[in-house]
């Protein structure tokens, strides 16, 4: 039976190097959420504060929610939206207003309380989506991090299956200083682009082998955390063999 009222929620990827609307780029990238009660929409997120264009941070930085992400990113890199219930939908809001009041740890400095911890303890208090085994604590996952939740995004159970404002939405990767050093201008002592960054198109999701190269991704990270190692650059390398053996 449809809904009088119709409800969403869209989860959201932005790929580092995504342009903000303010000005200057999102260096890590970012995962956020949006809900909506029809036409009427709400935005959550969680990071620092943003500073100006050439702006360095300074001092321990951390999260708070945010309620422009959905405004801001422009041409996120991936997202999925689905039919919810009013229940789901007040469940969300109510953690995405106040997660401090749902035990979740808003005091930890943002390099430990990442983005994606607080959309999946949303989802998982909303009863959308179970808590996913963490990849590894803190930034050591490298700079492609974040967009390693798509094929967990993925896999979430529609609540409604066969609702047309179920979809999905996919943008190219956004054009990154990366890319610039790989034509021959990188600096002497900056670093080799990592091995995610030279097959960044495995992480497209038209990508053939995507959806394997994330799974063994998730693995391999796992295996990692499991000897209390960080995903760094080997575990990229190892990952990338692995997708070629299959």
């Amino acid at each position: 039976m449809e809904q009088a009222t119709r409800y969403t929620a869209t989860l959201y990827l932005a790929a580092p190097g995504t342009p903000l609307k303010s000005g200057g780029i999102s260096p890590r990238g970012h995962m956020y959420l949006q809900v909506a009660a029809d036409d009427e929409a709400h935005s959550y997120g969680f990071a620092p504060p943003r500073h100006a264009p050439g702006e360095a941070p300074t001092g321990v930085q951390y999260a708070q929610v945010r309620h422009d992400d959905a405004d801001e990113h422009l041409d996120p890199y991936y997202s999925r939206t689905l039919e919810i219930t009013e229940e789901h939908y007040g469940c969300l809001r109510d953690f995405a207003e106040e997660p401090a009041e749902f035990e979740f740890d808003v005091d930890r400095p943002a390099t430990i309380n990442r983005c994606s911890d607080f959309v999946w303890a949303a989802l998982h208090y909303a009863g959308l989506h179970p808590l996913p085994a963490p990849l590894d604590g803190g930034s050591n996952l490298g700079e492609f991090a974040v967009l390693f939740n798509l094929p967990e995004i993925q896999c979430i159970a529609a609540p409604f299956p066969g609702s047309d404002l179920n979809a999905e939405a996919h943008h190219a990767m956004p054009e990154r200083e990366a890319e610039h050093h790989r034509q021959g201008d990188r600096a002497s002592d900056e670093p080799p682009p990592t091995p995610i960054e030279v097959a960044g198109t495995l992480l497209d999701p038209s990508h053939p082998d995507h959806r394997l190269f994330s799974q063994l991704i998730q693995k391999v990270a796992e295996l990692d955390a499991a000897h209390g190692r960080p995903f760094d650059a080997a575990s990229q390398r190892i990952s990338a063999s692995l997708l070629v053996l299959a």
